[in-house]
């Protein structure tokens, strides 16, 4: 499994995701492996959510390395991942 580590276009972290809908419990470890790479404290298998994301084009001239957004289900392009936003955590330091 990899987990993924999006910031914001600003550095400002986005979150931490993988494909699929994975079980919390399950990839809590995982998730925690990557968050004390980037230096955030550990979660609880609780503050994992299971979304769906997609990259979307981007048409107003921005940096297309910022594209990927949290969507419907119904969306086009959308997949289901298992994610960590960004506002749940806590820096180490």
């Amino acid at each position: 499994m990899k987990i993924h580590f999006y910031t914001m276009s600003d550095g400002d972290p986005w979150g931490f995701w993988c494909e699929g809908h994975l079980s919390q419990t399950e990839v809590v470890s995982a998730f925690n492996e990557a968050l004390e790479q980037q230096d955030f404290k550990p979660i609880e298998s609780d503050q994992i959510q299971h979304k769906f994301g997609a990259r979307v084009a981007r048409s107003d001239g921005e940096d297309d390395d910022f594209n990927f957004y949290i969507v419907a289900e119904s969306a086009k392009g959308a997949i289901p991942i298992t994610y960590v936003d960004a506002e749940a955590l806590e820096r180490s330091w």
